[in-house]
């Protein structure tokens, strides 16, 4: 099993907490979703697009 560095806690979530420092380029949950910039350990990300009033779950 591969390590990721975000933490979600259903397959369903649409953000994820970083678990380890990720540098830019690094990959985060998928091939798809690439570190643009250096993310910080704690900092809440999201995984995909959220719209303004979409619920974040």
């Amino acid at each position: 099993m591969t390590h990721k560095p975000v933490l979600t806690l259903s397959d369903d979530d649409n953000i994820a907490v970083v678990q380890q420092k990720v540098e830019p380029g690094n990959e985060l949950s998928s091939p798809d979703l690439v570190a643009q910039s250096a993310i910080p350990l704690g900092h809440k990300i999201a995984l995909t697009e959220i719209r303004l009033l979409q619920v974040a779950t």
